[in-house]
């Protein structure tokens, strides 16, 4: 066996070293603007480095404001800016307050430790006087597990103050939600009221959204009528809201983010400042957008929202895809438009008039004998794809519930012959049993989201098994596309949908004439003059 690395103690580290570098790091704006939680910190160290006549130079301070818990240590700039002064050597040794400033979670302690020990950098703790090391195993998890368990306290006394609060109808404070006031008896809010105004733009901004608009569009057409400055993100913070369903929600973000967690760890309470009356949303509709944004945000649902209804359909003579492009000057006078809007092949540079086309284009599919049949059958091929998709699914979970079962069995197993053993060391039972419930903790939990899971795919594959045996839903959604027999009282997500429904592809011939397959239709000819 190779002979044991000598360590440098304490002493000897801060001493040797030439130049250190003090890291701090707080959570909140607010604490760092208050300067307090920043100041204990730089006291502790201060203090500790008295006795050994050292300091710390401005330049060689590295700030954070992030919390620990809720972001890998890899996303803070001056924690990464540190790191590479010390591959750089610029530094001789890295000091902190208390060892949760680098992290409160239990696997990057071990992650920290490791890169510091490649590096070559020492890191001393000033509350506690002593190196981060990673020699005691069993002492350096517990540890890092206390630190991470602290972390959790908080935040679960921070869940269960909001959820008494609401379970004793006392508001637990912030800004209302748009299309609400708060309503006072005693200085306590008794009830939301609803701001009739208000109101309206909620029930259309779901309406809308129902009927294939996305965020960005809804806000475009909100702002076209209304004074207030709408974007997609405020859109999309009133669609996501079960609010307006009656329902008040916590656990709803990733802590310290705007990142949903999975809808199964959602605290639902009903609330009891929005009366029945003042409703807006049923939960039926409220679901149904929910489904619609978790399948179409990884997807990039500006697609849909493009006037260019032809985009990727368009291809020209030379075999290249046409690219839409709006040549058309700013307006400054209301009602002038000058310049037009094209499709133009990147290849050759061919170009067409888009509007002429989109016109001829949608002309054709109004003028056909029987339109809704053909969305009906494309419909239909999409469900029947989906029903697959959720089938496999099913399968795939089914799987992942199996084995964490038997993971969860096999534990048991050994947790009984581990209890048996004789003449084990102290150390070596608190290693096997910190590995054993470690273990049996992320079966617990990876168990737990499958079976949330399966069940939400169950049913909405049940949803569509009903949708293929009676299909009224699916033909009252294709009668609105068709119910003014004219496209122009559609939106343009609408006519998009439409569009990618019904047009296989589109093909200049040359600068007049226009090939258009529909499906199940043979190609036609047109003539752009």
């Amino acid at each position: 066996m190779g002979k044991r690395k000598e360590r440098k103690t304490v002493e000897e580290v801060i001493e040797s070293a030439e130049r250190l570098a003090f890291y701090n790091r707080v959570s909140t704006k607010e604490q760092r603007k208050e300067g307090k939680e920043y100041g204990q910190q730089y006291a502790k160290v201060k203090d500790f480095l008295k006795k050994y006549d050292k300091k710390v130079e401005n330049e060689d301070v590295f700030s954070d404001t992030m919390s620990a818990y809720s972001k890998p240590f890899t996303s803070r700039s001056d924690l990464e800016k540190l790191l590479h002064a010390a591959e750089k050597k610029e530094i001789d040794a890295i000091i902190v307050s208390d060892r949760d400033r680098l992290s409160r979670q239990t696997e990057e302690h071990f992650q920290l430790r490791s890169l510091l020990e490649r590096i070559g950098i020492p890191v001393v703790i000033a509350s506690r006087g002593e190196l981060y090391e990673s020699d005691d195993f069993i002492r350096t998890l517990v540890e890092d597990a206390l630190t991470r368990l602290e972390s959790d306290n908080i935040s679960t006394r921070t869940k269960a103050t909001l959820k008494s609060m609401l379970e004793k109808n006392r508001y637990i404070g912030g800004k209302p939600p748009y299309g609400f006031s708060p309503t006072k008896e005693d200085e306590k809010v008794v009830r939301f009221s609803p701001i009739h105004e208000e109101v309206r733009d909620v029930v259309d901004i779901f309406n809308l959204y129902k009927k294939s608009e996305t965020f960005s569009s809804i806000a475009k057409n909100l702002n076209k009528h209304l004074p207030k400055k709408w974007s997609a993100s405020r859109v999309k913070e009133i669609i996501t809201n079960p609010i307006y369903t009656g329902y008040h929600v916590y656990n709803r973000y990733e802590k310290g983010t705007k990142l949903f967690n999975p809808i199964e760890l959602w605290k639902w309470f009903r609330s009891p400042f929005i009366c029945d009356e003042d409703i807006l949303i049923t939960q039926e509709d409220w679901w149904y957008c929910w489904h619609k944004y978790t399948k179409t945000k990884d997807k990039q649902p500006r697609y849909l929202n493009t006037s260019f209804y032809l985009k990727d359909l368009l291809f020209c003579h030379c075999g290249e895809k046409m690219k839409g492009i709006d040549k058309r000057t700013n307006i400054k006078k209301p009602g002038t438009v000058y310049g037009k809007r094209y499709y133009i092949c990147q290849n050759c540079k061919e170009k067409i008039d888009a509007d002429k086309l989109n016109n001829l284009v949608l002309d054709e599919i109004f003028n056909m004998p029987a339109p809704k049949h053909i969305v009906m059958y494309e419909v239909n091929k999409l469900i029947e794809k989906e029903i697959a998709i959720k089938h496999k699914r099913i399968s795939e979970l089914d799987e992942e519930i199996i084995k964490e079962n038997n993971n969860l069995n096999i534990l048991k197993m050994f947790k009984k012959m581990g209890d048996k053993k004789d003449g084990l060391l102290q150390e070596s039972k608190q290693h096997e049993l910190l590995a054993y419930l470690l273990s049996k903790g992320d079966s617990e939990i990876n168990l737990k989201k499958s079976e949330k899971e399966i069940q939400h795919v169950k049913s909405e594959y049940q949803k569509l098994i009903e949708m293929t045996s009676d299909d009224r839903h699916v033909q009252e959604w294709v009668d609105s596309f068709f119910q003014y027999r004219k496209w122009s009282s559609l939106s343009d997500p609408e006519i998009r949908n439409l569009t990618l429904f019904l047009v296989e592809n589109c093909t200049m011939i040359d600068s007049i004439k226009i090939g258009i397959k529909i499906k199940s239709l043979p190609p036609k000819e047109y003539s752009m003059s």
